[in-house]
């Protein structure tokens, strides 16, 4: 099983909570870096909840990013109402630990070999 780095923080921030609290996109960066003989993917996404007595603004960073699909960008505010970050290092495909998704309307989906929560701040 992996394991997400910097999830105990956020976790000690917000006590317990699930990542589809988080449903508001505000940023969303996609870097294909040239390491010499191979190239990483890597996304990092900003998001904000909307439902909590206190919001917070969630920074996360995934690395080795691979089938990234994206759908309904632009026009507006981008809502994810049902992400999730769900483990699939049991299923032992090369260099690819975890599942991004959106279950409800399917705005996102990619796989990646690691995920690190960034930052988790409340929003002014």
């Amino acid at each position: 099983m992996s394991s997400i780095e910097g999830l105990d923080k956020a976790k000690a921030r917000l006590g317990n909570f699930e990542f589809n609290e988080f449903r508001i996109i505000r940023r969303f960066c996609f870097y294909d870096l040239d390491r010499g003989s191979s190239s990483q993917k890597e996304i990092e996404i900003v998001l904000d909840s909307d439902r909590r007595n206190s919001n917070f603004s969630l920074t996360l960073r995934f690395g080795g990013v691979s089938g990234l699909r994206l759908a309904g960008f632009g026009g507006g505010e981008t809502r994810i109402i049902g992400f999730d970050i769900q483990d699939i290092s049991n299923k032992q495909w090369e260099n690819l630990n975890w599942e991004i998704i959106d279950f409800e309307n399917d705005v996102l989906t990619f796989q990646c070999k690691s995920v690190e929560v960034v930052s988790i701040e409340p929003i002014a």
